[in-house]
């Protein structure tokens, strides 16, 4: 069985305590080397500035290979020339370009997809199937959301879209000061569909 390729999708923080959080768990990831790590971008821009300095701050103090995000919809194509010769003259090689939320009356259309999270296998493996039914052979990126706090996970998932099973719900339930635990159920719950997924190629 040929090596899983692994990247890693990083959210700019809001405040000192997420930020303290994610540089601690970016020095615990950096030694599983990623293939590449992205920063995400706000559909709309709004998290331009947030997005940049932590792009900067993994140049300056990691060997990752930086993958920023650059949402295009909004933007004039200026705008998304200038964002991106900015990051070329900082040394990023390497852009996660997204066309970002669509508004409502425009044609969708992608080279690439990677999907939003998931915690059916099975519901992914259909998608699959039924895009290459479709007569798309682009490649369709599983993506894996660990879970961090539940609740927030909940919000996440009712704006874009995505189902919590219920089994996922239970595993959950009365963990709500027990942390360490609520870590394993996670990294349980991420590590599970990355073994389906690479048994099915």
């Amino acid at each position: 069985m040929s090596e899983v390729a692994v990247s890693f999708e990083f959210f700019p923080p809001g405040d000192d305590a997420m930020g303290r959080q994610l540089w601690d768990a970016i020095a615990r990831l950096e030694p599983l080397q990623p293939k590449f790590v992205s920063v995400t971008y706000g559909a709309d821009g709004s998290t331009r500035a947030r997005t940049h300095e932590c792009v900067m701050r993994l140049l300056r103090e990691t060997d990752l290979c930086v993958a920023p995000h650059l949402t295009c919809i909004g933007a004039s194509a200026a705008e998304v020339t200038g964002i991106a010769e900015d990051y070329w003259r900082h040394g990023i090689r390497h852009i996660v370009a997204l066309r970002g939320d669509l508004p409502d009356g425009m044609d969708a259309g992608a080279g690439r997809a990677i999907t939003q999270f998931f915690f059916d296998t099975d519901a992914y493996l259909r998608y699959r199937d039924r895009c290459r039914a479709a007569g798309i052979d682009i490649n369709i990126v599983p993506g894996i959301l660990p879970i961090t706090r539940f609740p927030q996970l909940r919000r996440f998932a009712d704006r874009c879209g995505a189902s919590i099973p219920e089994w996922l719900s239970r595993r959950f339930d009365g963990l709500d000061d027990d942390a360490d635990t609520r870590r394993l159920i996670a990294a349980h719950v991420a590590i599970e569909p990355v073994h389906r997924l690479q048994e099915h190629g």
